[in-house]
């Protein structure tokens, strides 16, 4: 399928010696410190859920929507049903 009938190049145009203002260190500066200070938002927004000791023959399984499970020693993954958008997945144990 090729172009309609008619239809011909949009013409561009070259822009030569063109002055392009520099940033100055100061809008640098702050930048990088507001960017500073979203990492230290989200570092205390991640919180480490408390986990209760288990009883015997039981491990901790971890989706990764964050969502801790308890399953089975004895097995290598747990079914999730709410994972993949509620279709289902398997999980690991937690490490």
């Amino acid at each position: 399928m090729g172009r309609p009938a008619g239809s011909k190049n949009k013409k561009t145009e070259v822009v030569e010696d063109v002055v392009i203002p520099e940033v100055s260190e100061q809008k640098e500066s702050e930048v990088i410190s507001h960017e500073e200070e979203r990492k230290e938002t989200a570092k205390a927004i991640v919180l480490k859920p408390k986990l209760e000791p288990l009883g015997p023959g039981q491990k901790y399984f971890e989706s990764p929507d964050g969502v801790i499970l308890i399953g089975e020693e004895t097995s290598p993954s747990l079914w999730y049903r709410a994972g993949n958008g509620g279709k289902g997945m398997w999980i690991n144990p937690k490490r």
